[in-house]
C-alpha cells in the first residue's frame, strides 16, 4: 500500500472511529457533504432525462382504462404509475437541492422550474388511476390484494384513493385543477417582491447609541429581538407604520390566495380551504382544524401568563407584546457542530442501543449539507426519501443555539423517515414534523437538565417556553386570522388591507388579553409574515408540535417509540392516521393536552425559580 493510500486509510478510519465511538467534537459543517447520485444520475445529460420522462409521460396514457377493463392489470399499472411519479419526485428534490444550493445559477432555477412541471403532467397523465381505483368494489379489492404482496406494496395508495373518493372530481376537472395552486404561488409574489426589495424607501430610526440604522426588513426582525424593550418597540411601530401604505395590495394578495384554496375546496365538496387541505394532504376529518383553534383559543391564559413572565424576566412592569419576540436571546454562547451532535446522542441515550446505532449510521450518510457557503440559500428543511433515495437534510450550521436546535431536529427527523418509501413529494407533514419537533423538546430539555445554575436554568427554560409558544401558539394565532378571512370570503365579503388589518388585531387581542400592552400599529404585522400569502400548511405545524409532545409524554408505548424510527402503520401515509393508530386522535380535543401540560412545567419552573432565593 503506497503513503498515499495509506493516509486515506488512516483519515476515513479516524473519521469512521469519531463517528462510531460518538466522539464528535471534532466534526465542522464542512464534514458533511451529500452525494446526489440516488436522486439523479448524472453521467446522463440534463436533456436525455427530460426527454426520456416526457416519453414515458406519453407512454403512460396508453394505461388508462386496463383497471376498469380487469382488474388483474391493477398491479402491473399501479407498477408503472409509481415508478413514473417516483422519477419526477427525485427529479424535484434533485432540482431543489441543487438550486438550494446556488440560488444565484439561472440554469439551476430553470431546471428546478421544469422538474416541477414535468411533476405536474406527471400527475394530469396519471390521475385516471383515481376513479378506476375507487370504483372497485370491497370483494373484488380484496380478492386481488389476497396472497399479492407485489399489490401490497400499493395498499397504502389505494387506500388514500378509496378514501378520497367521495371528493375527486372527474378526470378532466383534476387535470385543470393540477397546478392552479402553484401558478397562484409562482405569479402573485408581490408579499415577496416588497420584502426583499432593499432599495425600496425603507424609515431610519435612531438608536439609543445614537446609531442610525435603515430599516429594511431584515433589520425589523433583527430589532424586534433586541433586548430593550424601547429599542425594539421603536423599531417594530415604526417599521410597522411604514407597511400601512401597502395594506391594500398585499390584502388582494393574501385574501386572493385564500379565495382560491376555497374555491377548490367548496369544488370538492368541502365546507372550507382549510377542511379541504387538511384532508386531501393529512388525511384530518373534517371539523380538525376547528378544534385545534379553539384547543388554543381556549388555552390563551397560558400566552398571557408566559408573556407576563417574560416581561418580568426582562424590562418588568407592564406587560408588552413585542416582549414575545426576545424569546432565546439570553442564550449568548456557541455551540460547535461536534458538541451539538454529542448533545443529540446524551438526549436520546434512553432510546437504547438500537436507536444510537441508528444515529452512528445515519451520520456515515452523504445526505448532510450544513456548510454556508457564498451562494447557499439560508434554509432548514429534510426532503422526504422519494423514489427509494435517502433523505436528504439541507440547513447551514453557524455555531448558534438555534443551529443547535436545529440539528437535533435533523437528526432525529431525518432518522425516522427512512422507513417512509413515498412516490411523490406529498409527505404526511404532521407525523413528520412532529417527529422533527421531538428532536426539539429533546434538546430543550437536555439543556434545563444540565444547566448549572439559577441563570443559566432560567435561560433554558426561557427558551424552551419560547418554542412552543413559536411552534403553536404563534400559528394558531395566524390560524385564527386566516379563518376570520375565509368566513367572510364565505359570506361573500372581500376584507380590504385596513379591515384586514382589523381583523388581525382582534385576534391578537382575543389571545393576548386586555392587561397585555398591544399599540394599534401592530393590526399592521400580518403584512410582516410571509407563510399566508404563500399556502396554509403553516398550520400543520402547530399540530405538529402537540403531536410531538403527545409522543414525549408516552414514550414507553411500543407504538410511540416505532414512529421515532418510522416504523407507522402499513395501512396509510396520511399523519392523521398514522398518529393515531399510535394512540394519538386529533379529532380529540384531549390530544392537545400533552403540550399545555408541557408549558405550564416550564412556566411553572421558571416562576418558582424566579422566587427562589
Amino acid at each position: 500500500m503506497n503513503s498515499t493510500c495509506k493516509n486515506l486509510f488512516v483519515l476515513l478510519f479516524l473519521t469512521t472511529a469519531i463517528i462510531n465511538g460518538q466522539n464528535h467534537i471534532s466534526l465542522k459543517p464542512s464534514d458533511f457533504q451529500w452525494d446526489l447520485k440516488t436522486l439523479f444520475n448524472e453521467k446522463n445529460t440534463w436533456d436525455e432525462e427530460i426527454k426520456k420522462l416526457r416519453l414515458e409521460t406519453a407512454s403512460i396514457l396508453k394505461l388508462e382504462g386496463l383497471i376498469a377493463k380487469d382488474y388483474k392489470n391493477l398491479e402491473m399499472v399501479l407498477d408503472r404509475v409509481s415508478s413514473l411519479r417516483s422519477k419526477a419526485a427525485k427529479l424535484v428534490v434533485y432540482t431543489a437541492l441543487k438550486e438550494n444550493l446556488d440560488y444565484t445559477s439561472s440554469i439551476a432555477q430553470q431546471r428546478f422550474l421544469t422538474a416541477l412541471e414535468i411533476e405536474d403532467e406527471i400527475e394530469a397523465a396519471t390521475c385516471f388511476i383515481n376513479k378506476e381505483i375507487a370504483d372497485i368494489s370491497e370483494q373484488n379489492l380484496a380478492a386481488q390484494l389476497k396472497g399479492n404482496e407485489n399489490l401490497e406494496k400499493h395498499l397504502k395508495r389505494i387506500n388514500r384513493i378509496k378514501e378520497e373518493g367521495n371528493y375527486r372530481l372527474s378526470n378532466e376537472t383534476e387535470k385543470t385543477l393540477l397546478g392552479m395552486k402553484r401558478l397562484w404561488l409562482q405569479s402573485g409574489q408581490t408579499h415577496q417582491a416588497i420584502f426583499e426589495n432593499e432599495k425600496l424607501d425603507w424609515p431610519e430610526i435612531t438608536l439609543s447609541n445614537q446609531e442610525k440604522v435603515v430599516l429594511t426588513p431584515s433589520q425589523f426582525y433583527r430589532l424586534r429581538k433586541h433586548k430593550e424593550r424601547d429599542e425594539r418597540t421603536n423599531a417594530s411601530i415604526t417599521f410597522l407604520e411604514y407597511l400601512e401604505k401597502y395594506k391594500d395590495i398585499l390584502a388582494i394578495q393574501l385574501t386572493k390566495r385564500i379565495e382560491i384554496e376555497l374555491q377548490l375546496g367548496l369544488l370538492r365538496g368541502f365546507p372550507s380551504g382549510i377542511d379541504s387541505e387538511f384532508y386531501m394532504r393529512d388525511g384530518f376529518p373534517i371539523g380538525s382544524t376547528d378544534i385545534f383553534r379553539k384547543a388554543a383559543l381556549d388555552n390563551n391564559k397560558q400566552i398571557q401568563r408566559y408573556c407576563s413572565i417574560i416581561s418580568s424576566l426582562n424590562d418588568g412592569g407592564k406587560q408588552h407584546y413585542s416582549d414575545i419576540y426576545i424569546g432565546t436571546a439570553s442564550v449568548d454562547r456557541n455551540f460547535s457542530l461536534g458538541e451539538s451532535i454529542d448533545i443529540v446522542y446524551k438526549a436520546t441515550e434512553h432510546f437504547g442501543e438500537d436507536y444510537t446505532k441508528k444515529l452512528d449510521s445515519l451520520l456515515q450518510e452523504k445526505t448532510f449539507h450544513l456548510e454556508m457557503t457564498d451562494t447557499k440559500r439560508i434554509m432548514w428543511a429534510i426532503y422526504p426519501p422519494v423514489g427509494g433515495a435517502k433523505p436528504y437534510t439541507i440547513m447551514p450550521y453557524d455555531d448558534s443555539f438555534r443551529a443547535s436546535s436545529v440539528i437535533s431536529r435533523a437528526l432525529v427527523g431525518n432518522l425516522a423517515q427512512h422507513h417512509y418509501l413515498p412516490d411523490t413529494r406529498d409527505d404526511p407533514p404532521v407525523y413528520n414534523n412532529g417527529i422533527i419537533y421531538v428532536g426539539s423538546l429533546l434538546h430543550r430539555d437536555y439543556f434545563v437538565k444540565q444547566a448549572k445554575s439559577k441563570k443559566e436554568k432560567l435561560t433554558y427554560l426561557q427558551a424552551a417556553a419560547y418554542g412552543l409558544y413559536n411552534t403553536f401558539f404563534k400559528y394558531a394565532v395566524y390560524a385564527s386570522f386566516e379563518h376570520k378571512i375565509e368566513q367572510k370570503l364565505i359570506n361573500g365579503e372581500s376584507p380590504n388591507g385596513e379591515e384586514i388589518s382589523k381583523i388581525y388585531y382582534e385576534v391578537l387581542k382575543q389571545y393576548f388579553g386586555d392587561e397585555i400592552e398591544i399599540p394599534d400599529a401592530y393590526a399592521y404585522e400580518w403584512m410582516t409574515i410571509a407563510q399566508p400569502f404563500n399556502t396554509y400548511e403553516h398550520q400543520y405545524w402547530p399540530v405538529a408540535m402537540a403531536a410531538a409532545c403527545g409522543i414525549m409524554e408516552n414514550l414507553n408505548s411500543p407504538d410511540i417509540m416505532n414512529l421515532l424510527i418510522g416504523k407507522t402503520t402499513p395501512e396509510s401515509d396520511r399523519s392523521y392516521q398514522i398518529l393515531k393508530a399510535a394512540g394519538i386522535d386529533f379529532l380529540e380535543a384531549d390530544s392537545y393536552t400533552p403540550l399545555f401540560n408541557k408549558m405550564k412545567v416550564y412556566l411553572d419552573d421558571i416562576e418558582k425559580l424566579i422566587n427562589k432565593k
